[in-house]
């Protein structure tokens, strides 16, 4: 059928237009997120160097006098009465 097969060219002609649209829109999304990446990955790079260069700090020491805070009692089950 002449009618049906004109029907299905024009169909498939816009399909390839809407196609080849998104095959852009795809790849322009793709060169976005791999450049955003590679910011992120440098500035993750710049502050573990920032991190490397400081200086470690000192241990928090306790005095020695100060007893550790012991763990609050548990208290014990009720027992069932029969």
């Amino acid at each position: 059928n002449p009618a049906l097969a004109d029907l299905l060219f024009s169909a498939i002609t816009r399909n390839s237009t809407t196609r080849e649209r998104l095959m852009e829109y795809v790849q322009q999304l793709s060169v976005e997120r791999e450049q955003e990446w590679e910011i992120a990955n440098r500035e993750a790079q710049r502050c573990r160097e920032v991190l490397a260069k400081r200086p470690p700090q000192p241990p928090v020491k306790r005095p020695a006098s100060a007893p550790k805070p012991e763990a609050p009692a548990k208290k014990a089950a009720p027992t069932p009465e029969p």
